[in-house]
């Protein structure tokens, strides 16, 4: 009877956490917009979440961040 080798399971990415593509997509703006909202002088940042080199946006987090930019004319 041969034994079944250990698979290795990829860790599962939270579906809520969107990369910088996919939050630029979720958005409606350019990768390079986000990529310079995030830095320390700019004036409206969405909340991101850094994990080393790695950056993360929450769905729930950029709807809310929408809902606080709304602006009625």
């Amino acid at each position: 009877m041969k034994r079944k080798k250990p698979t290795k399971k990829k860790p599962k990415i939270d579906p809520e956490l969107l990369t910088e593509r996919d939050a630029a997509n979720f958005l409606g703006v350019s990768m390079s917009w986000i990529q310079k909202s995030r830095h320390p002088d700019a004036t409206s940042t969405p909340p991101f979440i850094a994990f080393g080199r790695n950056i993360r946006y929450s769905k729930t987090d950029l709807k809310a961040w929408i809902k606080d930019h709304r602006r009625s004319a």
